[in-house]
This record gives C-alpha cells, sequence and structure tokens, in this order.
C-alpha cells in the first residue's frame, strides 16, 4: 500500500479530523505504519513507511504540547491523544503558524499565516479563490466580500459572514439560502466566538453580548447583506 498518498476526496469536507487523521493528512498519508506489526511478520518498514512514521512522530510531540498548552483546541474532553477531534480549519492554521508545508488539496480550507485567501467575482459572477500575500504584522480582520457590508460593522455581521465563509468554502464555492444560513448559524457557528442557540432555534445568544439574536433579526440582516446590489447570488 502506498502510505504516502492520503485520500483528501474522503477527508476534505469532514467537520472534524482526529488528531491522528490531521497529521496524516498533512504528511499525505493515509495510514500510519507500525513498527511492530511489521516485525512481527519478519520484515522491516519500507523506506516509505519509515519516512511516514518519522514524520508523524515529529509533528505530533509539538502538537500534543498545543493540545494541552492552548495552542490549538480539541471539540472534545478530556485527556488529550490522538483520539481527540480537532477543527479542520483551526488545525490548518496551527500548521501554518508552526512553519509546516500544507498540502495544495488542503490549502483550501485554511488561511497562511502570512497570506489570505481571498473570495472573489469577477463581473460574470464567476467565483474563486486567490492567494494575496500580507504583512506579517497586518492584524486587521479582513471580511470575506461574499456579503454586502453594511454602513454600520457589529459583531453579528462579522459572525453571518465568518459563517457564510466556511459554507462557500466547504461546499464546493456556493453561497447559502437564507434557511441554510441559519440552520448553519444554530447548529455549527464560526469557532471562537462562544455561541449557542436556544431550545426552538429562534433566537441566538454570544458571550458578552446580553440581547439575544433573534431569527427575525437574522431575516432582516440577510436581506440587506444579499440584496441585488451584492454580486455574490445566492442559492
Amino acid at each position: 500500500m502506498d502510505y504516502l498518498r492520503a485520500d483528501y476526496k474522503r477527508w476534505i469536507n469532514a467537520d472534524s479530523w482526529t488528531v491522528e487523521r490531521a497529521i496524516l493528512l498533512l504528511i499525505n498519508a493515509e495510514i500510519l505504519p507500525k513498527q511492530n506489526d511489521n516485525y512481527d511478520c519478519g520484515s522491516p518498514m519500507t523506506i516509505r513507511e519509515q519516512s511516514v512514521y518519522n514524520q508523524f512522530m515529529e509533528i505530533w510531540p509539538i502538537l500534543e504540547s498545543s493540545l494541552k498548552y492552548g495552542g490549538l483546541k480539541k471539540l472534545d474532553k478530556g485527556c488529550v491523544g490522538l483520539w481527540n477531534d480537532v477543527n479542520p480549519i483551526d488545525f490548518i492554521r496551527w500548521a501554518q503558524l508552526k512553519g509546516y508545508a500544507i498540502p495544495e488539496e488542503l490549502k483550501i480550507i485554511g488561511t497562511a499565516t502570512q497570506s489570505e485567501t481571498v473570495i472573489y467575482a469577477d463581473i460574470g459572477n464567476h467565483a474563486g479563490t486567490e492567494t494575496k500575500l500580507l504583512n506579517q504584522f497586518d492584524n486587521e480582520f479582513k471580511f470575506s466580500g461574499l456579503l454586502k457590508k453594511p454602513s454600520g460593522v457589529d459583531d453579528w455581521f462579522e459572525v453571518i459572514d465568518a459563517m457564510t465563509k466556511d459554507y462557500y468554502l466547504q461546499l464546493g464555492n456556493s453561497m447559502p439560502t437564507k434557511a441554510q444560513a441559519w440552520v448553519r448559524l444554530c447548529e455549527k457557528p464560526p469557532t471562537g466566538y462562544g455561541i449557542t442557540a436556544n431550545k426552538d432555534n429562534m433566537s441566538l445568544t454570544m458571550i458578552c453580548i446580553l440581547k439575544p439574536f433573534s431569527k427575525r433579526s437574522f431575516d432582516r440582516r440577510w436581506a440587506t447583506y444579499t440584496a441585488k446590489s451584492n454580486h455574490i447570488e445566492t442559492n
């Protein structure tokens, strides 16, 4: 088996990866070869298998430390291990920050430390992505360009824009409808904002913001953000 060929089509749209899977995808491998299995059969690892194993074992201690001390957030509770789940986008950003080479197949779901993947559309509504180099110390937040930016930008616009970008990139350059966007916010909101939905999914709350964000408010905003003057068309 060619251990140096990850099945990216299988894993690229997963909502989460185990730590083991994330490392394997980073080094373009599908299975981690096990030394004991090979030696028990009387044959040592091949050169390619040993290369995969060595790369994996070089990355794992660094990643383990980040998971323990907050450099990368794991999605489940309990002790740190290869079985933990991580957010693919968060993992790619962590890997870029650590200076690891990112396979081309994974770049669509990550943003580089000194570059930014931005979404654009030409006059003919042909959408795609491009990479812009940024200054190393450019900390200004960049919006996706998928939504019509209001004159007064608040935290909820930032959240809706982040959700829209995640949906657009993960669903093959496809904009969500109003219903899909609200369901996405309720069931899979962008990470890092502390958003929770109430029991009937008719409002959302965000940490440090006392007033709930209602479905009615979202509907009004979505109509404005996706107005005909916006160059990106919804489904």
